[in-house]
């Protein structure tokens, strides 16, 4: 039975999308500030290194809260199968719209004169092939996880409109990398959110999504400098 259809609301679901909030918050400022003053002798590759692991235990607080405190799976939603040609259909035509869509915001922002360099996202430039990869696959699975997997299935038990949750969600995954410094990496996000918020609403798949994401990041860190 999809959880969606029969609501579950209770206090611990609502804890638990708090909880989910306040470690995301934690989460960026010990990468953002805490890690850095407290090693500040540490190369920038440890740092990220520690920021990327201190997402997965933060991903790993919140599938323990849903299991032992909520009882109930991280993903609410029953996944859906997909044969192999739909998958790779579904790929494509999720990156196609993503390219679309944030070229058309790289060009308005460009016309608008915001561009600016993001200092943190430079920080990837050089560092190590292994450190870019285990970022990439933080990204496409934790990410993925928290802000799909885990809060839009939970923030639909509170709303009647689907779209609700899909906003909300993309608000929060476009805040989240506010933080790398421009413009463009604060709404390219937010867009992102948006079109796979739709996607894991709509076809309720969410290693689709995976592997978009992985896609998108390991060509922003690997062939784009």
């Amino acid at each position: 039975m999809d959880l969606a259809i029969n609501p579950i609301k209770s206090p611990t679901i609502l804890r638990g999308i708090i909880l989910s909030l306040v470690l995301l918050v934690l989460w960026e400022l010990s990468a953002k500030l805490f890690i850095p003053a407290i090693v500040p002798a540490s190369s920038k590759n440890t740092l990220i290194l520690v920021s990327r692991l201190l997402f997965w235990l933060y991903v790993l607080a919140v599938w323990l809260y849903a299991f032992k405190i909520e009882r109930r799976p991280m993903l609410l939603w029953n996944e859906k199968e997909y044969n192999t040609g739909t998958v790779v259909l579904s790929v494509i035509l999720m990156l196609l719209g993503v390219i679309a869509g944030s070229a058309i915001i790289n060009i308005t922002i460009k016309l608008l004169h915001l561009t600016s360099a993001g200092a943190v996202i430079k920080t990837f430039a050089n560092i190590p092939g292994w450190l870019k990869l285990f970022t990439v696959i933080t990204a496409a699975v934790g990410e993925e996880l928290i802000f799909r997997g885990y809060l839009i299935p939970r923030l639909q038990l509170y709303f009647k409109s689907i779209w609700a949750p899909v906003i909300i969600s993309a608000l929060l995954f476009g805040l989240a990398h506010a933080s790398y410094g421009t413009i463009s990496n604060t709404l390219g996000p937010l867009y992102i959110g948006l079109v796979f918020g739709w996607y894991y609403q709509k076809y309720r798949n969410i290693k689709v999504l995976m592997i978009c994401h992985f896609i998108i990041d390991f060509v922003a860190l690997f062939l784009v400098h």
